[in-house]
């Protein structure tokens, strides 16, 4: 098996390579194609190559070596491939797939059951969302921190539309997941209300947080 040297070296030459051939893809796009294991370590280990003036030594691979490299850079391919594809999903349908009702994850991460049902709309800028908060959503829904920025950029959806499982449930069971401000129709499905986006700080003083809740997440 390759050791990272190894693999640095043999993703540096065929990165020149691809330069040489007149692919002028830059350092960041390229370290983007190959394992996220090696990707930390190989983006400051091109820019030393292109600052060098030393040509890279050669690599020899047994035809054992070539053939593991080459499994490992399809998988890699493959895995980028599905992660594109795949969609991603908003908050909210996040949140139903737990079986959690707004007022359930509320509860959980401590936060006024109205402001985290105006984040699930996209009434709040997520760009301003406190790390605290991002954290506490990710170990109540069983996400990762980065899982659940990506999910929170996701625009909300239709609530008619998230699926028809959802669509086709006892109206007790959908309004238990809709989040409030939501008007439910038993044809549409749910639709969500236009409203202004503001800051998470402006939205928790129009907020019904506690004293308590304010003092916590105004302090973030």
């Amino acid at each position: 098996m390759l050791d990272q040297e190894q693999q640095l070296l043999a993703a540096a030459t065929h990165y020149l390579a691809r330069l040489n051939a007149g692919d002028l893809i830059s350092v960041e796009a390229f370290a983007a194609t190959v394992d996220p294991d090696l990707r930390t370590e190989l983006v400051p280990y091109l820019l030393d190559v292109l600052d060098s003036d030393d040509p890279l030594e050669p690599i020899t691979l047994t035809p054992a070596e070539q053939a593991l490299a080459e499994r490992v850079t399809a998988r890699t391919l493959a895995r980028l491939a599905e992660l594109r594809a795949a969609p991603m999903q908003t908050l909210t349908a996040v949140r139903a797939s737990r079986r959690l009702s707004v007022k359930a994850l509320a509860q959980r991460i401590d936060l006024p059951v109205d402001l985290l049902a105006r984040i699930e709309r996209g009434g709040v800028a997520v760009t301003s969302l406190p790390g605290k908060l991002i954290a506490r959503l990710a170990t109540a829904l069983a996400q990762t921190e980065a899982q659940m920025r990506a999910v929170l950029q996701v625009p909300p959806a239709d609530w008619g539309k998230i699926s028809p499982q959802l669509r086709e449930a006892p109206a007790s069971y959908t309004s238990r997941l809709a989040p409030s401000g939501v008007r439910l129709h038993a044809q549409d499905g749910t639709v969500p209300q236009a409203e202004q986006v503001m800051t998470f700080a402006d939205a928790l003083l129009v907020s019904t947080a506690t004293s308590a809740q304010r003092a916590e997440w105004q302090a973030e």
